[in-house]
Parts: C-alpha cells; structure tokens; sequence
C-alpha cells in the first residue's frame, strides 16, 4: 500500500523545490511505480509551482520516496497558497491507501529579508546617534 506520509505539508517559497514524501506500507518486497499529479489550488501551476504528474518508482526493499515538485520563489509580498498532489494508482497490482492526497502550502516569505536588513539598519544608527557631537 502506497500514501502520503502526511495529508499536508508547509514550505517556503524561497525553498526551490518542495520535497512531498511518499511511503510504502504493510511490505517493501518488488518494484512498484506509483502515478501521481498535481493541481492548482490557490497556488497556479506556472506561476507558483511547476506541477505535472510523473512516477515515483520504488525498488525492492524501500519504503519512503520523495515526489520534487519546484516552487516559483516570484519576490512579491502575497498571501500563502497551497495547490494538491494526488496519488493517482500504483502498478503491479498495489494499492493506494487513506492519504492519496496531500495540500502543499507555500509559504510567503517574500521581504523578509529586507526586514531583518531594515531592523538592523534603524538598530546600527539609533547606536550612532548616541555617539554625535552636536
């Protein structure tokens, strides 16, 4: 039996690639491909993520894969945005079991950087203005 490891998973934006763990269950004997696909949610494919659907190919003896699907880390300040992966059927006559479907959220993590630079900015001239001679 193939599932998601978790009906749902977080990650940033600026991660690059989202790993979605896959897991096998109840044995680890064969090779088994698992098909999967992905779906738009409030995250659009081409513009926050790169969706598809592919095979995840499991050889004899493992029991947990990851399906990469790559983030779009786009630089504008936005709310977070999930989008689905489903799995779809596994061959050789495998099952697919409860968790076939797990909600990517990406995380908005746009300006976050400035923010940390703009802090450390206003903390850097509060301690010169102590030091000016007027």
């Amino acid at each position: 039996m193939f599932e998601f490891e978790r009906p749902s998973i977080i990650v940033k934006e600026s991660c690059g690639v989202s790993e979605i763990p896959v897991v096998r269950r109840n044995g680890a004997d064969g090779q088994i491909t698992v098909k999967w696909k992905t779906r738009s949610k409030s995250a659009i494919d081409g513009k926050d993520f790169v969706g598809g659907e592919g095979l995840v190919r499991f050889d004899h003896g493992e029991v947990r894969k990851c399906i990469e699907i790559p983030v779009i880390d786009d630089q504008e300040t936005e709310k977070d945005e999930n989008f689905e992966v489903t799995l779809l059927e596994a061959s050789s006559g495998a099952t697919i079991g409860r968790t076939k479907r797990t909600v990517v959220t990406i995380v908005n993590d746009d300006g976050e950087f400035c923010r940390l630079f703009f802090n450390l900015i206003s903390v850097e001239l509060a301690s010169l203005r102590r030091f000016r001679y007027d």
